[in-house]
């Protein structure tokens, strides 16, 4: 896959996460004592709270960015 951004070749790997994984617009300032509490526009890229997160990415180490489709 080309990067969208520079157009080098990207390397296919996965995010991994032993929590929950997911996309918010309010972030939480102490996230790690907390359960979050999605918002309207929260994007779940996780299973649920206590499931193992394996989300297929596209990394380009030239211009260090990571693409997630969900």
């Amino acid at each position: 896959m080309k990067c969208p951004y520079c157009n080098n070749e990207m390397e296919k790997g996965y995010v991994q996460s032993g929590k929950e994984v997911y996309y918010t617009t309010k972030p939480t300032k102490f996230i790690f004592l907390t359960f979050p509490k999605p918002v309207n526009k929260d994007i779940s890229l996780s299973e649920g709270i206590f499931a193992p997160v394996t989300i297929e990415a596209w990394n380009c180490t030239f211009c260090k960015r990571i693409l997630i489709d969900y």
